[in-house]
């Protein structure tokens, strides 16, 4: 869900071609090491089907341009708003929308990061076990509390660096990648 989420966001930044939302997706969130544009491409194909997303005319040298419905910026609103719900349980999901949020200028991401705060507290995340004597089970439910705690302090040490430092937003990158989807079935 944060990929499609996060591409959504990327778009309330203004309008841009697959391959631009892609590489600001990853430059955005940066613990993905790759993302293939495809699926940028048919998740983008996907976001319009559902209303989401609309063609927003080509570039000078006729790429498609994706931006947002109305129902979409709702959606974008709706994201940077609250911590998914189990995203804990999903380290590259939580990841995408603590550091996506925070990249966004004027969206603080603090409710965010105090959802998830919560989530991991009340050990809502992968929470397990039946008490019974199995050794696996028993040290399943330690790393599971033991990456619950990591993820805590780690969102603590993010939310210190970002009060401490300068504003992590910025705007749409203005850096034009040499290739992207030419004209085809995805203007709708």
């Amino acid at each position: 869900m944060s990929v499609r989420a996060g591409l959504l966001a990327i778009l309330s930044l203004g309008p841009a071609y697959g391959l631009q939302v892609r590489d600001e997706f990853l430059d955005r969130a940066p613990h993905r090491t790759s993302v293939n544009v495809g699926q940028i491409y048919s998740t983008l194909d996907r976001l319009m089907t559902a209303g989401l997303v609309r063609n927003h005319g080509m570039t000078d040298d006729g790429l498609p341009l994706y931006g947002l419905t109305d129902a979409g910026e709702n959606a974008v609103a709706e994201w940077v708003g609250a911590a998914e719900t189990n995203a804990g349980d999903r380290i590259d999901d939580l990841l995408d929308q603590v550091l996506i949020v925070s990249s966004l200028p004027g969206v603080d991401v603090a409710p965010v990061v105090a959802g998830y705060r919560t989530q991991l507290a009340l050990g809502e995340l992968g929470e397990g076990g039946d008490g019974s004597a199995n050794v696996q089970r028993g040290a399943a439910e330690a790393a599971r509390r033991s990456i619950r705690g990591a993820i805590v302090a780690w969102l603590d040490e993010f939310e210190r660096t970002i009060a401490a430092g300068p504003d992590a937003s910025r705007p749409q990158r203005d850096v034009r990648p040499s290739r992207g989807r030419r004209p085809g079935s995805t203007l709708a």
